[in-house]
């Protein structure tokens, strides 16, 4: 019986060695098939990078998974890379890792955990990837350092305080398509200014947004805001935003926002009279999309002024004011207006006032109902009277809001990639080049001009060949994406102080992938930040002062690659400034000395992407040849 016992427990031990192994302090466990699962650490170190595969005997596994408390109180722990191989993070696998500060995501991950990140009390970011489908109970609560949140659209459920009492937490983004949000989801969160809610109302349990009584702003993805948002008091302690909302329900841009969307939607559907793919151009030429927002704004505005107007339009006349010439007319909600009566004719327009027919006429002013302007006419002659604001803005207010998210919706549903190879099959290089620094910007959702497919996919694959195939270290490549402008500005100063540091002992490469165009009069060609447009020069970067800048640093060799064209067309077919109707040909651009540029387009010709890929054209050939 003992020599059965015995070698009862040698197998298990056996079992036990062949299916697990500790690699830098950390235990990994096989799952089925070639699969591993991270189940503990007893790892000191600060930064831990989960490698995507473990070679166990002569068989190669793919770490899949980072099991429940598998760091669970883990003090040491600072900055940790997970791979894209890894779709799970389970239940309180970080939970107590009060010195984490850094997590780095694959694009894998479908699932994070129950506490997952519970009480990690140094965390300050966290970007959630697109790969992401769920995320559960409490898998961020007590992070009290988290700042900004972003829901990807593939999150639909954020569960019961799943961020509660993140005490710093200033802004929420959550999904367009989330159907429901748990009981004190945000609970707490008493720094929240800025929340993005779904244009649909969604499930919402119990006190969601108890204690965030400093909100100032609540949006939609396409809405000024949402009218359940209003309707059912969802920030109820929130003083700031509370005085905005008479305002918000009584504006055009609310009264306007759905219908416009139910028009454009009714507009999308395919005609009798044309052809599948006529439909595609149409519905994706965006000049024929604004021309609709802008024939809906125009309907739905006239409908607007109908609905407020008064049934009795009775203004009463005040004093006679010498310095303006006129009358000073008073309305009984739409202000004052002034009423322009020669000093000679002012006793007679007094005195048969009653007489006088009275013709108002009515426009959006400042998003609200208003009056433009006034005539009044007695006998023959006719006196204008103006208020304070005589412009309409009402197109400018709807229809440039609606249009780029309108058209970022098309631009989601269309052109997926079918062949991500490059992406997936991503070269391991032993190489470690540690002197060489890459700065990555992919600038694909832009605020006012048509998004740049796949420019984000350019950057997040050409930083990972970076880190992988060329041999940066980590902590050597600098990835940003949708850069506004002063984020340009801090990438640039960025490579001057780590050139500077290191007496200009460094190899610099910089990537771009967006927007380009040049300015009309000079030909200068520039770099559009997500938050600018090529009118305003002030706030876009110019390839002569990238190239000045990164020439002054006196790196040993800076390598620049633009995925970008500088004519003003857009990455494929049209013109990022509509009321330009052909390309411009750019100044050219001369780099010097120890500078070296390798662009997508020169001259007139233009950036394409390379949709079966899911790539810019240029990208893709240049990951392929890496």
């Amino acid at each position: 019986m003992n020599k059965k016992i015995l070698l009862t427990i040698l197998c298990l031990m056996c079992f036990v060695v062949m299916h697990s192994q500790v690699i830098g302090g950390i235990t990994y466990k096989t799952l089925s098939g070639d699969e591993l699962e991270v189940v503990s650490t007893g790892s000191s170190e600060h930064k831990i990078v989960i490698p995507d595969t473990i070679c166990m005997g002569d068989k190669v596994y793919t770490v899949v998974k980072i099991g429940g408390r598998a760091f669970y109180d883990c003090k040491s722990l600072q900055s940790i890379r997970i791979p894209q191989t890894v779709e799970k993070i389970g239940e309180s696998a970080f939970a107590y890792c009060s010195n984490l500060k850094e997590v780095v995501l694959g694009d894998g991950l479908k699932e994070i955990g129950d506490m997952a990140f519970a009480s990690c009390f140094s965390l300050q970011t966290f970007t959630f990837p697109e790969s992401l489908q769920s995320i559960h109970a409490r898998a961020f609560l007590h992070c009290r350092e988290l700042r900004k949140i972003e829901i990807p659209e593939s999150v639909s459920v954020i569960e019961e305080s799943t961020f509660s009492q993140c005490l710093n937490l200033t802004e929420v983004k959550l999904s367009n398509q989330t159907s429901r949000i748990g009981n004190e989801a945000f609970s707490g969160c008493k720094s929240v200014k800025c929340i993005v809610m779904p244009d649909n109302k969604p499930l919402i349990g119990e006190n969601v947004f108890a204690g965030c009584v400093n909100v100032e702003d609540v949006k939609g993805h396409l809405l000024v805001i949402p009218e359940y948002v209003v309707k059912d008091r969802l920030f109820p302690h929130s003083r700031l935003f509370l005085e905005k909302v008479p305002e918000i329900s009584t504006s055009f841009s609310f009264y306007a926002g759905r219908r416009t969307i139910a028009a454009i939607d009714e507009w999308r559907k395919k005609k009798d009279s044309e052809t599948k793919a006529q439909r595609e151009k149409r519905v994706h030429d965006e000049r024929a999309l604004k021309a609709e927002v802008d024939a809906v704004t125009e309907r739905l505005k006239q409908e607007y002024i109908k609905d407020n107007a008064p049934d009795l339009f009775l203004p009463t006349l005040e004093d006679y004011m010498v310095e303006e010439s006129g009358y000073r007319v008073m309305t009984k909600d739409l202000g004052d207006i002034l009423v322009k009566v020669p000093e000679s004719e002012a006793g007679d327009f007094k005195k048969k006032f009653d007489k006088v027919v009275i013709t108002p006429k009515y426009g959006v002013i400042g998003d609200q109902f208003g009056l433009s302007e006034c005539t009044f006419t007695l006998g023959k002659k006719i006196y204008k009277g103006t208020g304070t604001v005589k412009e309409d803005d009402s197109q400018d207010i709807t229809a440039n809001q609606l249009i780029a998210g309108l058209f970022r919706d098309l631009d989601s549903s269309k052109d997926v990639p079918v062949d991500r190879e490059v992406d997936e099959n991503i070269p391991q290089n032993s190489t470690n080049n540690s002197s060489t620094f890459a700065f990555i910007i992919g600038n694909e959702n832009y605020q006012e001009a048509v998004n740049v497919q796949f420019a984000s996919d350019d950057a997040k694959t050409f930083s990972e060949y970076c880190k992988r195939t060329l041999g940066l270290p980590e902590e050597n490549v600098r990835c940003y994406i949708d850069a506004s402008y002063a984020t340009i500005l801090r990438v640039v100063g960025e490579v001057k102080q780590i050139a500077k540091v290191r007496d200009g002992n460094i190899n610099v490469i910089f990537y771009y992938a967006g927007h380009g165009f040049p300015d009309d009069a000079e030909k200068q060609a520039y770099l559009l930040p997500v938050d600018a447009n090529s009118s305003q020069l002030d706030v876009c970067y110019s390839l002569d002062r990238l190239y000045n800048e990164l020439q002054q640093t006196n790196a040993n060799m800076v390598t620049v690659f633009l995925d970008a064209c500088f004519t003003g067309s857009l990455r494929g077919e049209g013109m990022i400034a509509e009321e330009r109707g052909v390309a411009i040909k750019p100044k050219k651009n001369e780099p010097k000395g120890n500078l070296v540029v390798f662009s997508a387009a020169s001259g007139e010709q233009t950036a394409h992407p390379y949709k079966e890929k899911g790539h810019g054209l240029f990208t893709y050939f240049l990951l392929k040849k890496l």
